[in-house]
């Protein structure tokens, strides 16, 4: 995809109101397979592959039309190194400080050490939608900004790693809060929310602040909370 050929396509995109846009938060987003960001289309935050010229034709469509948002392939279903092109476009935008960047089987979307190491599992829950994608990778970054804050600090007494234990569930709600006051967050899905509350409930318990209920974090995150039967 050359530099000309986006700026002509832009030139025919089609100018929408804001209030049109403010029903469309989020849109597929299509990549080519180079790892190109062609752009978004629709209401979906789904993450596609697809050609400049399915692009264009998807762009053009009404954006009530489906079909706009079936042009190409998911990129779960595309070659590895694809996938290695699109994730390093999100890693080096939305996790800058990560010294190194590798697929994983890990239970999260994403997790990193304190050598600075990311690793992101290309099968997890949520990682093929650009929201929970970003939000994700947001979280990490925070880690990744403040290693001194929750590496271990060696002493291998039981203050010492009950101190680390502390220093870590710190370090993890402080970048859940920051994570869920980022646009991303707040534009993903209620599933990724609900998941997302979750674990801010669990780091609560985890640091003994039991007046915390599950219900405070559903509503920390905008989430409805129903009560279990």
């Amino acid at each position: 995809v050359s530099k000309d050929s986006l700026t002509e396509l832009a030139k025919r995109m089609p100018v929408l109101s804001e209030e049109m846009k403010s029903l469309y938060v989020g849109g597929v987003v299509y990549f080519d397979e180079n790892g190109n960001r062609l752009g978004k289309v629709g209401a979906s935050d789904s993450i596609r592959v697809t050609t400049l010229e399915d692009y264009e034709i998807a762009y053009q469509l009404p954006l009530n039309d489906s079909s706009c948002e079936e042009m190409g392939s998911p990129l779960s279903s595309i070659s590895s190194e694809g996938k290695q092109k699109i994730y390093s476009y999100y890693v080096n935008s939305y996790a800058p400080n990560a010294s190194s960047f590798e697929f994983g089987e890990i239970s999260d979307i994403a997790q990193c050490d304190t050598n600075g190491k990311l690793t992101l599992n290309p099968f997890a829950s949520g990682v093929g939608n650009e929201n929970s994608l970003i939000s994700t990778l947001q979280h990490e970054d925070y880690h990744l900004r403040t290693i001194s804050d929750w590496q271990s600090s060696g002493d291998n007494s039981e203050s010492g790693i009950i101190s680390d234990y502390t220093r870590k569930k710190e370090n993890e709600l402080a970048a859940l809060m920051y994570q869920i006051n980022q646009q991303e967050f707040k534009d993903s899905s209620s599933n990724y929310k609900s998941q997302i509350a979750e674990s801010i409930y669990q780091t609560w318990s985890n640091l003994g602040m039991y007046d915390k209920t599950r219900e405070d974090a559903m509503a920390l995150c905008n989430v409805n909370y129903t009560i279990p039967e």
